[in-house]
């Protein structure tokens, strides 16, 4: 693997990296390093080249998207295959954009350890990833600004798990909904994280017609505000019971969505339960 930028500081008014080769597989096997990017427009843009790794450093924009993999778009991304390891995403300040949007053309990307915990809208965006996809999030800690901790927009073969996923905002910690052109999210999973919802925020906007099928949420531990759970496929839930949730996933799919799911129980109440002074059934939602 070759390096590319290791340990560099750079401050630009426009887009510090931005990668766009004219060919495919011009532009491969290439490695960013413990860097710190400030741009206007964006940190680090890449369309059009496999097998890049970032790692590590501080990436950090004004407006658009601070990370923009593939494009912001139904057409148009070029075939992209980028590995983020352990990289803070700073929107401090920030006046418009997601903090990580991992678009068309992109395949088999994978989010693993990445902080972003000063998003302006959505911490992480999904988007139009045609009949390939396979995005894999992992081990991050994400908390949407003005919207979504994980936003999905026609995303397909997306895994999401093992996270602590965090926001206070009517469009849901998660946030499924349609593509620029109709296109809808189909096979993904939401598994295993913590998701917590804050203020009068709602736990999922997940709409019918942003549903393609075949998507699966389980596993999760869930931490619910006064906005309650918000909207399923099947429709509005009801109250903030974990009861509630399961009965309205109960037509989607096999039904079986979120029935190992259980709701947290605060920092207080665990180390009660740890101790054996509670048994653990009496605090599983």
């Amino acid at each position: 693997r070759r390096v590319l930028f290791r340990s560099v500081r750079a401050d630009n008014k426009y887009i510090p990296v931005n990668v766009a080769p004219t060919g495919a597989g011009v532009i491969s096997n290439w490695e960013i390093t413990d860097c710190t990017f400030h741009g206007g427009a964006a940190a680090v843009a890449i369309n059009g080249a496999q097998s890049v790794t970032i790692s590590g450093g501080t990436l950090m924009s004004d407006a658009g998207s601070c990370v923009k993999l593939g494009t912001d778009a139904a057409t148009g991304g070029a075939a992209t295959t980028v590995t983020l390891t352990g990289v803070t995403i700073d929107m401090t300040g920030a006046t418009a954009g997601h903090a990580l949007l991992v678009g068309n053309g992109c395949a088999n990307c994978v989010v693993d350890g990445v902080i972003i915990q000063t998003a302006y809208d959505h911490a992480i965006v999904l988007k139009e990833h045609g009949v390939g996809g396979g995005t894999e999030v992992k081990n991050c800690r994400l908390k949407g600004g003005t919207g979504a901790a994980v936003l999905l927009k026609a995303a397909r073969n997306a895994n999401v798990h093992d996270n602590a996923l965090s926001a206070s905002s009517a469009l849901g910690v998660v946030y499924f909904t349609a593509g620029d052109t109709g296109n809808k999210n189909i096979d993904n999973t939401v598994r295993a994280n913590r998701l917590t919802a804050g203020g009068a925020g709602v736990m999922f906007y997940w709409i019918l017609a942003s549903d393609g099928g075949g998507n699966v949420c389980d596993a999760n531990t869930y931490r619910v505000a006064s906005g309650g759970w918000g909207t399923l496929p099947t429709g509005t839930v009801s109250g903030k019971a974990l009861a509630s949730l399961r009965a309205k996933w109960a037509t989607y799919g096999d039904g079986s969505n979120d029935a190992l799911s259980r709701l947290s129980v605060g920092r207080a109440r665990r180390m009660v339960e740890l101790r054996g002074m509670v048994p653990r059934s009496r605090v599983v939602g």
